[in-house]
């Protein structure tokens, strides 16, 4: 799979209670990314609380939201189904993509991309219209399974290892 990656799937620390803190994070590392790899896009797993929050239009300004697929967990029922619906007009009148993730995820209406793992796939996935995102590739089997059902972008370690990155100048970061 040699050549330039087309974007990053980050893992936004589950420790953040607090969705400041969490969009905070998420723009630092949008920000990080710009000067590293500018052209990349981020696939960020982030919580429905954040993406809800009324501070999420200065989080993430135009040029950051071209770049970001906000990745929530799926949640079809009850109180958490409605936190995700919120979540997702909200990104929808920002402009943002979003992609769910979770526990055998059904239909996609209102998302641009599904990211599944070999441990959460339904069993019976078929190609949906949007991007489909395999992660958690371990092993050659993993990677034979997302080839198998389509999967138009693969992370994990039987993908390539991660990146080193050389030491960045925060400063550049800074305004």
């Amino acid at each position: 799979m040699g050549g330039r990656p087309e974007g990053y799937l980050a893992r936004i620390s589950s420790r953040h209670t607090d969705p400041a803190e969490e969009l905070a994070t998420l723009r630092w590392t949008l920000r990080a990314l710009g000067v590293l790899d500018p052209g990349a896009f981020l696939a960020a797993c982030v919580s429905a609380e954040a993406m809800s929050h009324p501070d999420l239009h200065r989080a993430v300004d135009g040029e950051s939201r071209r770049r970001l697929l906000a990745v929530v967990e799926a949640a079809r029922v009850g109180r958490r189904r409605q936190e995700l619906d919120v979540a997702l007009r909200r990104m929808h009148l920002l402009g943002m993509k979003a992609a769910v993730m979770g526990h055998r995820v059904g239909p996609i209406d209102g998302f641009s991309a599904v990211v599944v793992t070999p441990d959460t796939a339904p069993a019976d996935l078929t190609k949906p219209q949007g991007l489909l995102i395999a992660a958690d590739i371990a092993s050659d089997d993993d990677l034979t399974w997302a080839r198998a059902i389509g999967a138009d972008l693969l992370e994990g370690p039987a993908v390539a290892e991660p990146m080193r990155v050389a030491p960045v100048d925060l400063s550049r970061l800074r305004r």
